[in-house]
């Protein structure tokens, strides 16, 4: 009886411990980052993060709220783990970011719905009629910065003597890339072409570089590119990895990050690719879909992205690695040399 106590007491007490082995695997089937991740959100349906320029704050979409069931911007102090709610519209938001420390830049469908209610009855849930409006933090002081019927989404606001904002917009029937003028609202087109659908922009932090998801709207092929500013000169930078969305270029580097439904998976995981070294790493590959990387710029930076689990969508948040292991291009060559 005393033996089988003690198996019994050691059965148990191995199980503990290969269960407490197992490390971060409720995350995702293959993470990458042995500790230190954490949920961030947990009320309603969150998404579309976006750090302050000090990393302390956190800007996302929320929606599916007991006071609300359609999106509206959040901020969440990381610090002190409280949330709080910055818009109060009729219509949905979406695409929120920082212009500075007092300042938000983000989307909404509230007039465009208002002024053209028979043209929105049945309204594009991935092109919705909405328009770009800045405020402050708190959700006062708003601003409409476009008034063009349609798609006008996915805003870059760039500060300097010039400011100047990155969006995607969809214009006579074709979904491009444009700048607009903060001080004279001028508008031009930086990508727009026929059969082409041109989305997800980012900028690089010394603004010579833009880079967006490009889709061949016959054969449905996607491919990231590259355009440098002053000389016009386009670059396809991936090509054949699946469907791309999500870009985020990182302050200060050549590492690009996003979402991808790689070719033969089932759900999107995250990568990031550095342009000069030619290097895709993997940051998540799981069981679960991925998306929307954003870094904050800070000296140990911080990763938030969306994880889709369960039907719903929630925001988690790891400090990043500085060795993110070794690039695909490296393991495809070696295969390929055997």
């Amino acid at each position: 009886m005393k033996l089988y106590f003690l198996i019994l007491i050691s059965l148990v007490f191995g199980a503990c411990q290969s269960t407490r082995n197992r490390g971060p695997s409720a995350l995702t089937a293959d993470y990458v980052f042995e500790e230190g991740y954490k949920q961030v959100t947990f009320l309603g349906e969150n998404d579309q993060p976006r750090f302050s320029e000090t990393g302390n704050e956190l800007i996302f979409i929320s929606r599916q709220r007991n006071s609300h069931v359609g999106a509206q911007v959040y901020e969440i102090d990381l610090r002190k783990n409280r949330e709080r709610r910055v818009t109060f519209h009729d219509g949905d938001a979406s695409c929120p970011s920082y212009i500075n420390g007092r300042e938000i830049i983000y989307c909404s469908t509230t007039d465009e719905i208002k002024e053209t209610p028979f043209l929105n009855k049945n309204i594009n849930p991935d092109f919705p009629p909405t328009e770009l409006y800045t405020s402050d933090v708190y959700g006062g002081d708003i601003e409409r910065v476009t008034n063009h019927q349609g798609f006008d989404n996915e805003a870059i606001y760039v500060k300097g003597l010039k400011p100047f904002i990155i969006f995607t917009s969809t214009r006579e029937d074709i979904t491009g890339i444009y700048k607009l003028d903060v001080k004279t609202g001028t508008t031009t087109v930086l990508v727009s072409e026929k059969d082409k659908h041109s989305s997800h922009p980012t900028l690089s932090s010394d603004r010579k570089k833009i880079a967006w998801v490009e889709r061949d709207l016959k054969t449905e092929h996607e491919s990231i590119k590259m355009l440098t500013l002053f000389s016009k000169k386009i670059e396809t930078i991936k090509d054949n990895g699946g469907k791309y969305q999500d870009l985020f270029w990182q302050d200060d580097s050549a590492k690009i990050f996003y979402s991808v439904l790689s070719t033969g998976d089932k759900w999107n995981q995250l990568e990031v690719y550095d342009i000069d070294k030619k290097c895709t790493q993997g940051l998540f590959k799981g069981k679960d879909p991925l998306f929307q990387p954003i870094v904050s710029n800070e000296a140990k930076p911080k990763l938030a992205f969306t994880r889709a689990f369960q039907g719903k969508r929630q925001i988690y948040m790891v400090e990043l690695p500085s060795d993110l292991g070794p690039c695909f291009e490296q393991s495809t060559s070696t295969k390929i040399e055997k």
